[in-house]
């Protein structure tokens, strides 16, 4: 797998050696040895295998006790960024619970949902009532970051993540509040500009 990651360019593959090499990574996602696993899953996203995206979304579902392959997965579908399984996301994101995995889960739920149609994206949502309350900050910034992808969220939603303790959950508050508009995200966007971070500044100003 170190050899295929380092050796291989996604664009100069030639379909033979597309297919081979999807072939090789399909065994290794399906290995016994979860590093086999895991190091498979980063290798499918390098390559932007996306023959392989119904097996990394397999992947993630199945490894139910072993968070760091579920990173894996994520990270791997987040790096293909194909809207194909944007429902299984949504429905991993839905039921995940370690703060590493719903991080990179939300990343690939971005990813993906910016890769198809907005009309088309699943309900969002359902998942946010409980993002704000949460005692992490990884898992508010997840919660934040899905926001602004849901169609039909309220700004007002997110708007009180904006003034959260921790620059990164605020980051993905105001990114959520640039995509989804309403009447007073331009407001919410510029006072976000005197924001004590310089990323958060970046994203108010990218939003405006």
């Amino acid at each position: 797998l170190w050899a295929l990651q380092l050796a291989a360019r996604p664009r100069d593959l030639s379909p033979p050696e597309r297919a081979r090499a999807d072939a090789i990574l399909r065994r290794a996602l399906a290995d016994e040895d979860p590093g086999v696993r895991r190091r498979a899953a980063y290798v499918a996203g390098n390559l932007d295998a996306e023959a392989l995206i119904g097996d990394l979304v397999e992947l993630a579902r199945r490894a139910t006790d072993a968070p760091d392959e579920r990173v894996a997965a994520f990270v791997g579908l987040a790096e293909i960024g194909s809207a194909e399984r944007l429902s299984d996301l949504v429905h991993l994101f839905n039921r995940e619970d370690d703060p590493a995995a719903l991080g990179a889960a939300a990343r690939a739920i971005e990813r993906s949902a910016r890769a198809g149609s907005r009309a088309a994206r699943p309900p969002l949502a359902a998942r946010l009532p409980q993002r704000p309350a949460a005692a992490r900050a990884r898992v508010r910034a997840a919660g934040a970051r899905v926001a602004g992808l849901a169609p039909g969220v309220a700004p007002e939603r997110v708007a009180a993540l904006g003034g959260d303790v921790s620059p990164r959950v605020r980051e993905q508050a105001v990114g959520a509040i640039g995509r989804l508009g309403g009447p007073d995200a331009e407001a919410r966007l510029a006072a976000a500009l005197d924001d004590a971070d310089a990323i958060v500044q970046e994203r108010a100003a990218e939003g405006l």
